[in-house]
């Protein structure tokens, strides 16, 4: 994606006030909630989420695999957990992320390739399907993952699940979303899956596990090494969704004037 900059310009002093500012809900931690409290067994709550389209898309598509997702209130939803492997769905059934990269990766190319006795078709939005699934189908191909047509990397794309997924070990280079793919799909895979990465990349995926001490280890250093052993038990969370940074900086700016 293209990298764009704004400059704002304001040509009369904000006055001093006193008020409190509500900024949108972190994206990334939302869209996981939904993600990593379905392969759960048991509840989870969450609340502060951010009502987006993306969000609405990652909930339709579990809802299409079979996911009991509830809204209580506004911002504020229960996750029905039935462990890992859970799925399921008619052969063929089509998720369609819409403009979300990160539900496509995460869940679909992620938690779906080791769920047993999937076939699902992957697509999304125009935008979506103009987008490179090179790199994240070669990591996921370590797996046993099936994907049709072979040598496409561009949606929609079927996937057919690994019948054993096994454990590897997989060195990382900046992608946040790839690593979180191969986290999700780990869990519920045979062995030990490492993976290694000696520039740090985002890690909401592995503090949203980190209170599963049997699943997910972290070991820091001149690499970090995570270390994710598969077939074990994820027990569901209650979790308040914090604020974007990235959303705020346009009011600090705004009040460093």
């Amino acid at each position: 994606m293209a990298s764009k900059s704004f400059s704002v310009i304001f040509h009369e002093k904000i006055n001093a006030f006193n008020k409190t500012v509500h900024i949108d809900s972190d994206k990334s931690i939302s869209q996981r909630s939904f993600i990593i409290g379905s392969i759960c067994e048991g509840t989870s709550t969450v609340k502060n989420i951010l009502e987006s389209h993306d969000i609405y898309s990652t909930i339709n598509c579990l809802r299409k695999l079979n996911c009991k997702i509830k809204r209580i209130r506004k911002g504020e939803y229960k996750i029905f957990g039935k462990g890992l492997g859970s799925y399921y769905c008619n052969k063929n059934t089509v998720l369609n992320f819409g403009n979300s990269g990160t539900a496509a990766r995460l869940l679909g190319f992620g938690v779906c390739s080791t769920n047993p006795n999937l076939q699902i078709k992957i697509t999304g939005d125009k935008s979506l399907r103009n987008r490179s699934m090179y790199k994240i189908i070669k990591a996921m191909e370590n797996f046993g993952v099936t994907f049709l047509p072979k040598n496409k990397f561009k949606l929609p794309i079927t996937l057919i699940s690994s019948p054993s997924p096994i454990g590897f070990k997989f060195k990382n280079d900046f992608s946040s979303q790839i690593k979180s793919a191969i986290i999700l799909g780990a869990v519920n895979s045979f062995g030990k899956t490492e993976v290694t990465e000696r520039i740090k990349s985002r890690d909401h995926t592995e503090k949203m596990l980190k209170h599963n001490t049997k699943v997910i280890k972290i070991k820091k250093g001149k690499e970090n090494l995570i270390e994710i052993n598969g077939k074990e038990v994820l027990n569901p969370f209650n979790l308040f969704v914090p604020g974007d940074p990235s959303s705020a900086s346009f009011f600090c700016r705004a009040m460093s004037n």
